[in-house]
């Protein structure tokens, strides 16, 4: 016999509301927002789940400096997406006074698609600013430097180029992250002046080796994305981390096709990165 949906129990109706509230956070944000509206019992579960990511463009200040001056709201932002433009500080259409700066204190994760201003008053234990050219492990000090965020315990940054046999800095930047467990690198723009096959997996093998050394034993991951024209290489990725037998080591192929920050700031809504998605051989 089949129930009619006012004959459901509660728990199943609020179940169901909050697995169709998080289903919708990849491409519904409106009728999301709109589902949140239909009663307080649909608000009181909707709304965590809405405001879980701020995600911060060039044209959405409005809605940021409303929800930073909503104390209730921002209790339950647990990650940022700074997708602003390259050329404009995210921070430049409001100012967080000190007073309110504490508002910040749940966010957990900090993800910059396209800046590298950091935000003083965030103090985040993940950071993903993969995204951002030539901002990688071995050149990593945000202006800052590293030691400011001892706290980083899950990083995603660039990968180094490969055009270089020796990779300048890295152990320096490592020393500074003395709580970092997950470290990720981004291989998805090849290098201006690409080595050959066999050089590139030799630079490729003497990063990760570095890496696993110089953090003796501190890593429970490591892990690569290879997206992009460096997909190319993925067979050379591929031979190199199953021949280190690390089990530390994990691969994400990410062969998806579309706007690259759409992507991002989905993937950062729905809890998709490279910590999920990638995987050991």
């Amino acid at each position: 016999m089949s129930l009619r949906w006012h004959e459901l129990p509660i728990e199943i109706v609020l179940f169901i509301v909050a697995h169709a509230a998080r289903s919708a956070l990849a491409d519904n944000i409106s009728w999301l927002t709109q589902l949140s509206l239909v009663s307080r019992a649909f608000y009181d579960i909707v709304t965590p789940v809405l405001y879980a990511t701020l995600v911060v463009t060039g044209t959405n200040g409005t809605l940021v400096r409303a929800v930073t001056k909503e104390t209730r709201l921002m209790a339950y932002v647990r990650k940022v997406c700074l997708a602003a433009a390259s050329n404009s500080s995210p921070w430049q259409w409001y100012e967080v006074p000190l007073s309110n700066s504490n508002c910040f204190a749940g966010v957990d994760e900090v993800i910059f698609l396209s800046n590298r201003t950091f935000p003083s008053f965030l103090r985040p234990r993940r950071l993903d600013m993969h995204n951002i050219p030539g901002l990688n492990i071995a050149c990593f000090d945000l202006k800052g430097p590293l030691h400011l965020f001892p706290q980083l315990t899950h990083v995603y940054l660039a990968c180094p180029s490969m055009a270089e046999a020796h990779i300048f800095g890295l152990p320096e930047s490592l020393h500074q992250l003395p709580r970092l467990t997950h470290l990720a690198m981004d291989m998805s723009r090849e290098s201006l002046d690409p080595p050959t096959d066999t050089a590139f997996s030799e630079r490729v093998r003497n990063m990760l080796s570095v890496i696993l050394e110089t953090t003796d034993g501190q890593l429970e991951i490591l892990a690569l994305r290879v997206a992009g024209k460096m997909l190319a290489r993925w067979d050379s990725v591929v031979r190199v981390v199953a021949g280190m037998r690390d089990r530390r080591l994990r691969l994400w192929r990410d062969d998806r096709i579309g706007n690259t920050t759409s992507l991002r700031v989905q993937d950062a809504r729905i809890g998709r990165d490279v910590w999920t998605e990638a995987k050991q051989l």
